[in-house]
């Protein structure tokens, strides 16, 4: 419900994005989202029988859409998202504040995700794979459940990054005094 709430208010109300096309995108984000996250859930639950014995093939295939093709994305998302953010931080004028930004959540989402990155190994961790460490275990290891903590470190540097940057460009002076002037006085 709350999903649904937060992408109605991404349509209704104003952007300040000078991308043409925002609203395309964030629709074409949601939708994405739904088709990968929650479709396979449906088709699972409403329609496939689990006493059927093609079952089984269809979960496998739906996971391994997942784990060669959702998963490497996220990580690359990541990555491409941190450059993006950085040109927003730094397109607003030096000394103004973080705006929407929250520098108290970024920090908070560092450390999440740090420990989440240090302490999710542990909990997943297949006693056979740690007696067996050929290489082929490893990548299989990385594929089923090493994404998830590639994610959480790619993360947790993103948004340490993102907080270096912002408290960077709060601190940073101003070239002249009329920058912060408005433009229009009445």
């Amino acid at each position: 419900m709350a999903f649904l709430q937060s992408s109605g208010a991404c349509f209704d109300y104003p952007s300040d994005s000078r991308h043409p096309n925002s609203r395309t995108i964030v629709a074409l984000t949601y939708f994405c989202f739904i088709l990968i996250a929650v479709v396979p859930v449906f088709l699972d639950a409403l329609i496939i029988d689990p006493h059927e014995p093609d079952h089984k093939w269809i979960l496998a295939w739906l996971g391994t859409a997942h784990i060669f093709i959702v998963n490497p994305a996220v990580c690359i998302v990541g990555i491409a998202a941190l450059f993006f953010q950085i040109k927003e931080i730094l397109a607003r004028p030096p000394a103004s504040g973080s705006g929407a930004l929250s520098l108290v959540g970024l920090a908070v989402q560092a450390v999440v995700f740090t420990l989440v990155a240090i302490l999710w190994p542990g909990r997943v961790m297949n006693p056979s794979m740690l007696a067996d460490s050929t290489w082929p275990r490893w990548i299989e290891w990385t594929e089923t459940f090493g994404l998830v903590v590639i994610d959480n470190a790619i993360f947790a540097v993103t948004q340490t990054i993102l907080l270096g940057v912002s408290l960077w460009h709060q601190r940073r002076k101003p070239t002249t005094a009329d920058e912060l002037e408005p433009l229009l006085r009445g």
